[in-house]
């Protein structure tokens, strides 16, 4: 998958690094890979940005983020 420049600065930075490993050791899963299906840009935000904010939200609700479906259905997994 290719990644916009702005979104890879998004998810190369610190603190996107630091939340995804509190997440982990929170709840003992790695949140949900970065995919432009489920996250998606618009005019105020990049995709990356919303994906940030998702696993902020989850670490904030304590609870660990579920999605509809299997991500890896596609692929037969």
């Amino acid at each position: 998958m290719y990644v916009v420049r702005e979104d890879m600065e998004i998810l190369g930075r610190q603190e996107t690094f630091d939340l995804r490993t509190a997440y982990r050791e929170k709840f003992h899963e790695d949140f949900r890979p970065f995919n432009y299906v489920d996250f998606h840009s618009d005019d105020n935000k990049p995709a990356a940005a919303y994906y940030v904010e998702a696993l902020r939200e989850a670490l904030e609700k304590e609870e660990p983020a579920r999605y509809e479906g299997n991500p890896w259905a596609f692929f037969g997994h």
